[in-house]
């Protein structure tokens, strides 16, 4: 009986055993790696879905934080509570640089860190007859209540 065929089949033993390991491993660091739940997909999808609703209607553009605040608590559900932060800069056309103008606080605050905090971030920009007027930065949390 020949040893040739014996080796052979121990290698390919051998190279499918290693394969199907690093597969099985595979399909489990990337099933860890989407730990998010439903409702902190959810969470983080309502802000972007709120951010949208301010965006296409105008009120981010005015920096209106009381009307900001309004039509937030108009379209948020009561589960929820959101927080905004805006950062406002000025485009100076001679240095061709955005200064730093002011900002908003709207809506609420936590200081829970017990729970999950959806976070995100949005820039737009406000345009006026000569071209842009400002550029913003929309930072947010929403949190379950």
């Amino acid at each position: 009986m020949s040893r040739k065929g014996y080796v052979l089949t121990l290698d390919i033993t051998i190279a499918l055993m290693i394969v199907l390991g690093v597969l099985f491993l595979s399909a489990i660091i990337i099933n860890n790696a989407q730990t998010g739940t439903f409702l902190e997909m959810q969470q983080v999808r309502l802000a972007n879905d709120i951010i949208t609703v301010l965006d296409e209607r105008g009120t981010l553009q005015s920096l209106n934080s009381s009307l900001i605040n309004s039509t937030i608590q108009e379209i948020l559900p009561s589960t929820f509570d959101i927080s905004m932060t805006i950062k406002t800069y000025d485009y100076d056309i001679g240095s061709q640089n955005f200064i730093y103008k002011n900002r908003t606080k709207v809506s609420g605050v936590t200081n829970e860190t017990d729970r999950f905090i959806g976070q995100g971030k949005r820039t737009f920009v406000k345009f006026s007859g000569t071209g842009v007027a400002n550029y913003s930065v929309l930072e947010y949390n929403v949190w379950v209540k």
